[in-house]
């Protein structure tokens, strides 16, 4: 088991966090906080997910919440 939880959390912290940018700031915003945001968290979840399949299903959160 990896440090920071199975797959499918870490998978959840990035869809959440999808979702919360688009609520918080917006449509175009939310975007670009979605990509400070990978930059920022990839360090610690490097071992567990690539950045582009973070920002994948970061993506994914920011398109189902609407």
């Amino acid at each position: 088991m990896n440090p920071h939880g199975s797959v499918a959390t870490i998978k959840s912290i990035f869809l959440d966090r999808g979702a919360v940018s688009r609520k918080l700031y917006g449509d175009i915003i939310g975007l670009f906080m979605i990509l400070a945001f990978s930059v920022k968290i990839i360090k610690k979840y490097r071992n567990d997910m690539s950045v582009l399949n973070g920002l994948k299903y970061m993506i994914f959160g920011y398109r189902e919440f609407k």
